[in-house]
C-alpha cells in the first residue's frame, strides 16, 4: 500500500481508496467483546441460580422444628440438590420435545384432581 495525506486516505498499489478507518491503534481505546463472554455470563447465571437455590433450601430445612424430620429433610434436599448441579452442568436442551408424550386417558392430571376439591 501507498500512503496518502493520513491513515483515513490510504491508496492501494492498485489505485484504489480504501474505508474511512485508520490502520493503526492510534491510543484510541475501545471495547473489543471477547469470545468467551456470553460463556462466562451463562457460566455466572448459573453459579447465581445455584447459590440463591441452596440459601432457600437452607431455609426450608431451618423452618423444621422436629430434628428427625429436619435429617431427613435435609438428606433429601442433599440428593435434590446434585440433580440441580448436573442439570446446570449439561449441555444441551434441557427438554428434548420430541420425546415428550401425551398422558394416557387414566392418568391423573390437574383437571381431574381439581374436579374432587370443593371451590374449583
Amino acid at each position: 500500500m501507498v500512503s496518502g495525506e493520513n491513515n483515513s486516505q490510504q491508496v492501494s498499489a492498485y489505485g484504489w481508496k480504501g474505508i474511512n478507518v485508520p490502520l493503526e491503534d492510534e491510543g484510541k481505546k475501545s471495547h473489543k467483546r471477547q469470545p468467551s463472554d456470553s460463556q462466562e455470563f451463562k457460566e455466572i447465571t448459573k453459579r447465581d441460580a445455584f447459590i440463591s437455590l441452596d440459601h432457600d433450601l437452607q431455609h426450608i430445612i431451618s423452618t423444621e422444628p422436629d430434628e428427625q424430620k429436619r435429617e431427613t429433610t435435609k438428606k433429601e434436599i442433599e440428593g435434590f440438590k446434585k440433580l440441580y448441579l448436573r442439570f446446570l452442568s449439561e449441555k444441551g436442551p434441557s427438554v428434548i420435545w420430541d420425546k415428550i408424550e401425551k398422558l394416557p386417558e387414566d392418568a391423573v392430571s390437574s383437571s381431574t384432581y381439581y374436579r374432587g376439591i370443593s371451590g374449583y
